[in-house]
């Protein structure tokens, strides 16, 4: 069956600051966001419990930042407390490597429906390679979440109460095959030449995959990047949803990829290239789509060009 890879370069400067300048911030780990389900966890989302979500760097730097999302959300995100570590295994973290994260200076934030907000900078080195628990304590009722379904990953939610700082895994009975709120890590790292964002459907998001073994392509991708010399290399950023189309919304498989190409491709911090591949859900589920007379996939491929 047919399906379209491209590869758009250059949207952002590279990431290296001369002296002098801002810091300069390149993706390290991404995720793309869908609308709740009409059942399950993301449909009830959390109340009085601290989320976990367990995530790898494809990219170390010596700070970070996260981003969180009430992109999909149907009330205010009310975060009560925020804290990244070095994560040491399930849903334990390396103890002494806990730093709670702010946001414009306060310990809490509240982000609006259909907004995402980045933290404050974090002083913490993290390797490539290296997996980080970012630990979201919610106090007040969520509603419906914002989240990312087929994360081949396993993350955490706790007991009641705020675990954010816990370093056991006690605390966290509870095992989630998906991520929830998170939907962006960023480092600084001056060695880096930017990002590249791997946009698609189930072949990009890993499904088929195993499972916490971390082996998606653009897993693969940021291996191999990894052997290129400094100011060449970049960091691999995955915007690959399960089921997603390039023409049409597909619910929890996300908004079409016309409609999310600039939130979950363009708008990350420091890309440089994007690798496209979208189009074989479109054929699957419309036949005909491709005929002479339908010539709607090339159509929206080259509308930009």
């Amino acid at each position: 069956m047919l399906s379209v890879v491209s590869v758009v370069p250059g949207y952002a400067a590279a990431a290296a600051a001369s002296p002098g300048q801002p810091v300069t911030w390149v993706g390290t780990w991404a995720a793309a966001q869908v609308v709740p389900a009409a059942t399950g966890l993301s449909h009830t989302g959390f109340k009085d419990v601290t989320v976990r979500d367990i995530v790898r760097a494809s990219a170390g730097g010596s700070q970070i930042r996260i981003r969180v999302s009430n992109v999909f959300g149907a009330k205010p995100l009310a975060l009560s407390d925020v804290r990244v570590a070095l994560r040491r295994g399930g849903a334990q973290t390396v103890a002494g490597s806990s730093h709670r994260v702010t946001f414009g200076g306060k310990d809490t934030v509240t982000i609006p429906v259909g907004k995402r907000e980045f933290s404050d900078p974090v002083k913490l080195s993290v390797g490539a390679g290296q997996d980080l628990a970012v630990s979201i304590f919610v106090r007040a009722a969520t509603g419906p979440a914002t989240w990312h379904p087929a994360a081949l990953a396993t993350s955490y939610y706790s007991t009641a109460g705020d675990h954010s700082g816990a370093t056991g895994a006690a605390d966290y009975p509870n095992k989630i095959g998906a991520w929830y709120f998170l939907d962006g890590v960023d480092v600084v790292n001056s060695n880096l030449a930017g990002a590249v964002v791997t946009f698609g459907a189930s072949t990009t998001d890993g499904v088929g995959s195993t499972a916490n073994a971390n082996e998606r392509y653009p897993d693969d991708l940021a291996r191999r990047m990894l052997s290129l010399p400094d100011g060449e290399r970049l960091s691999v950023l995955n915007a690959g949803i399960s089921g997603n189309q390039l023409l049409y919304d597909n619910g929890t498989s996300g908004e079409s990829a016309l409609s999310r190409f600039y939130r979950d491709a363009i708008n990350q911090s420091g890309v440089r290239a994007i690798i496209i591949w979208e189009g074989t859900n479109d054929i699957g589920d419309h036949p005909g789509i491709g005929e002479p007379a339908h010539r709607r996939l090339p159509a929206a491929y080259t509308a930009g060009a």
